[in-house]
């Protein structure tokens, strides 16, 4: 079974919010909320996510930012935003269902997405992010 099947079937079975096969094999399952545990991974040195297949609850600008910064080959997106396809279009990705945006917790868009949204490039981007993640209101705030 190749590395996305079986991080989409994980995902979905398991109820997971983020899963990262490597080399064929199962090396995280997440059951948070947010980007929280997509940083975190990229976070303690990325090297989790280099050439692995993930599979995210939902993918937007921000996680598709994060997965090409840190190398991923392989994206499911259960819900995946159009930002996010177009980030991807490098790399092999499979979704459940395309969204205009990722909504924040005030029905808007989230407040990550507008920081790719707003950024001329990915290295931009993830400087960005990084700063609102760990900004004192910003930390898993998605």
């Amino acid at each position: 079974m190749n590395g996305l099947k079986l991080a989409r079937e994980i995902l979905l079975g398991k109820d997971a919010s983020l899963v990262v096969v490597k080399d064929g094999f199962v090396a995280y399952i997440g059951y948070g909320h947010g980007l929280r545990e997509l940083m975190n991974l990229a976070l303690e040195g990325g090297e989790i996510l280099e050439n692995a297949a993930v599979a995210d609850r939902v993918v937007g600008g921000a996680a598709a930012t994060i997965m090409i910064k840190h190398g991923v080959n392989a994206v499911y997106g259960h819900l995946i935003s159009r930002q996010a396809l177009s980030l991807l279009k490098e790399i092999e990705v499979e979704y459940g269902e395309i969204i205009d945006f990722v909504r924040g917790r005030d029905g808007g868009v989230c407040p990550f997405e507008k920081i790719v949204l707003d950024s001329e490039d990915i290295d931009t981007a993830y400087k960005r992010l990084m700063n609102k993640l760990y900004s004192s209101d910003g930390y898993g705030q998605s």
